[in-house]
């Protein structure tokens, strides 16, 4: 299905050229005999002087925009359409400028404005075929196009979710392998580590521990002590022995009266 262009030149013969000077009507003649002989960027720079001379040109407007529409400059073209539209209340040329502004849209495929721009020329005029055709065309393409982001949206939705599921690359297992492995070791070197210095503690309280014993054939600080209290002990009851023997025998001595 092929669009229907609807690219008709507004000639000075409009009720609203009469307002117009002598030079911007000259220029509007010069580019729509331009136009005519397919010399498309000449016309539109024709248009652009009777502009220059008249920006409120409806002429130079409209047919700046088929130059341009011409020359597939579609964003420029959809502009002067807009413009002469809005400018314009002639129903039949808005109902022309907003087919063309449609059709200017269709071209960028900006599918939903183009069915717009295609409804508001059927409001100003509802019997243009032509519109109705390109109205028609606009909505399949819209459909087709919301269908298209539609399934790629859901291809990218679909790729993410395997990529989630799908079984690790053997590099990604390596690595993770990798990093396991170096997680593991982290997690030996510090268990050995803690059995040393439990080891180093444990050998230390034994150390302690042996100090605290005697050691073969010695005795032990208490023991020695003991052992010492005891002979003082014994060396002062052998004192005494003997003290009271002397002044025992001191005592008999005197009796015996020598």
């Amino acid at each position: 299905m092929m669009i229907k262009i609807s690219n008709i030149l507004l000639f000075v013969c409009l009720s609203c050229s009469a307002a117009f000077s002598q030079d911007d009507l000259k220029y509007v003649r010069e580019g729509n005999k331009q136009y005519e002989e397919g010399e498309y960027e000449k016309a539109g720079e024709s248009y652009q002087k009777a502009l220059s001379e008249n920006s409120n040109s409806s002429q130079g407007t409209f047919n700046l925009g088929d130059a341009a529409y011409k020359q597939e400059k579609y964003e420029e073209a959809a502009a002067q359409f807009e413009t002469f539209a809005l400018r314009d209340d002639n129903k039949e040329n808005v109902a022309k400028s907003y087919h063309n502004l449609g059709n200017s849209l269709m071209m960028s495929k900006e599918y939903a404005k183009s069915v717009e721009a295609y409804k508001n020329a059927l409001r100003n005029n509802p019997s243009d075929a032509g519109t109705k055709y390109n109205l028609a065309y606009a909505q399949q393409k819209l459909a087709e196009q919301q269908k298209q982001k539609n399934e790629e949206k859901e291809e990218k939705d679909d790729k993410e979710n395997k990529e989630k599921d799908e079984p690790q690359s053997e590099d990604d297992q390596k690595k993770e392998k990798e990093d396991q492995d170096q997680k593991d070791k982290k997690e030996d070197d510090k268990k050995s580590e803690s059995e040393q210095n439990q080891n180093e503690k444990t050998k230390e309280e034994e150390q302690q521990e042996q100090e605290k014993q005697p050691q073969p054939n010695q005795i032990s600080q208490e023991d020695a002590k003991k052992l010492l209290d005891a002979l003082k002990n014994e060396e002062q009851n052998v004192q005494n022995k003997l003290t009271k023997n002397k002044m025992k025998a001191t005592r008999i001595n005197i009796e015996k009266d020598w």
